[in-house]
């Protein structure tokens, strides 16, 4: 049996279109990272970023223990100048209601958080990847508890890339660490025992392997309390139909309708 290997020279990867360029990764390559990214506050945690921070347009999986951990810990900070500027933070089925105590300590404005509550997996990947379709938001964070299918990872991916002009968060449980994943990015989000503070560890990453956990500094966050739980919801949900990941994009899809939340 005869194995051919087909190799990118430098002179072929020149000729494709720049937004390619930039996707373009050598295994061997681990140094400096030309996809853009954006700082995630936490100075710890930009040193082990390739890049120095959160890549755009780019899948990012948040792995932890239990729904409902320290996640805005560790996003907020990235978030704020985003959402200072009033572009939207879409969040497709938190695991409790966004509160408006949680906001207000966190600094965030209520008008541009939006709200998508599904009933099932199947309704939140589909409610991603039509958002980022649509690019209606600067950032997405979705929760996904049970992805039975890795295609679904894939189609998030490739719309990232395609369509989505910032960052994309997806949570999954710890368990979903063993299974392969396109994610160029892969944490495991989790807290010091002792000092109860977040800490992260990168499970995977471009131009490098697994890191030691990171903790973050309880100076760099802008506040303890997450953003959902609070006792008053932020605004109601988007009420989501069922669509298959898998199926057609219908043209009339309650995602064309987000703005008016």
């Amino acid at each position: 049996m005869m194995l051919y290997m087909h190799t990118v020279s430098i002179a072929s990867e020149a000729l494709l279109p720049p937004h390619l360029q930039t996707q373009v990764w050598r295994g061997h390559r681990a140094g400096p990272h030309r996809m853009p990214v954006w700082a995630s506050g936490h100075s710890t945690l930009d040193a082990e970023l390739p890049g120095g921070g959160w890549p755009l347009h780019n899948l990012v999986e948040v792995l932890q223990p239990a729904a409902g951990g320290p996640v805005w810990a560790l996003l907020t900070p990235a978030l704020h100048p985003w959402l200072a500027q009033g572009r939207p933070l879409l969040l497709i089925n938190p695991p409790h209601p966004p509160g408006l105590v949680g906001l207000h300590q966190l600094g965030v404005p209520v008008a541009s958080v939006w709200w998508v509550q599904t009933q099932d997996t199947a309704q939140a990947l589909w409610a991603t990847e039509q958002a980022l379709k649509a690019a209606v938001a600067a950032t997405v964070l979705s929760w996904a508890p049970g992805i039975a299918d890795p295609t679904a990872l894939r189609r998030l991916q490739v719309a990232a890339s395609s369509h989505h002009p910032g960052l994309l968060f997806l949570m999954r449980p710890e368990t979903a660490a063993s299974t392969p994943s396109p994610a160029p990015l892969r944490l495991l989000l989790g807290a010091d025992p002792i000092r109860a503070e977040p800490r992260v560890r990168i499970l995977k990453r471009r131009g490098g392997g697994a890191s030691d956990p990171i903790a973050l500094s309880s100076r760099e966050l802008p506040g303890r309390d997450r953003l959902t739980g609070g006792s008053v919801p932020a605004r109601p949900p988007l009420a989501v139909r069922a669509q298959p990941l898998q199926g057609g994009v219908p043209s009339d899809g309650p995602l064309d309708r987000v703005g008016a939340l």
